[in-house]
């Protein structure tokens, strides 16, 4: 009897083991399942990820060469802006210059017809101090 009740009690120990250990592999499978989904579910997040950085990627490419193409067409508009104001600026330059060429003959022109007809004036006054103030003032107008 004692071999038998050895048995038994080995037994008994043997299914509380089994039923421990299929519990513990129950809690395996089912972990495992769990990480599996998890695993399932963060590949599709990093696929989905992949493809929105794909068509950022695609679309900041687009916006680059959009905004190099802007500032192309800027410059270009610029410099013909710019040759237009230089073109103006020359063509008023030479104006200028004209004008001031006229300027300077006509007040020629106008001191040698002041001037002729102060000392006309002068001369047919006889008063001396009056002459020297018309000689004087002719004097700091030619200045």
């Amino acid at each position: 009897m004692d071999m038998l009740e050895r048995e038994r009690s080995e037994n008994a120990e043997l299914r509380s083991r089994i039923q421990r250990l299929d519990a513990q592999y129950n809690a395996f499978v089912s972990g495992e399942q769990e990480l599996i989904e998890l695993n399932e579910r963060l590949e599709r997040e990093v696929d989905e990820l992949r493809s929105q950085l794909e068509k950022l990627r695609e679309s900041s490419q687009k916006d680059l060469e959009h905004a190099d193409q802007l500032v192309a067409s800027s410059r270009s508009a610029w410099t013909e802006e710019k040759c237009h104001l230089q073109s103006r600026v020359d063509e008023l330059d030479v104006q200028l210059s004209s004008a001031l060429k006229k300027l300077t003959t006509a007040t020629a022109s106008y001191k040698q017809v002041f001037l002729t007809r102060l000392f006309a004036q002068s001369s047919t006054k006889k008063k001396k101090h009056k002459k020297t103030a018309i000689y004087s003032l002719a004097y700091l107008y030619i200045k």
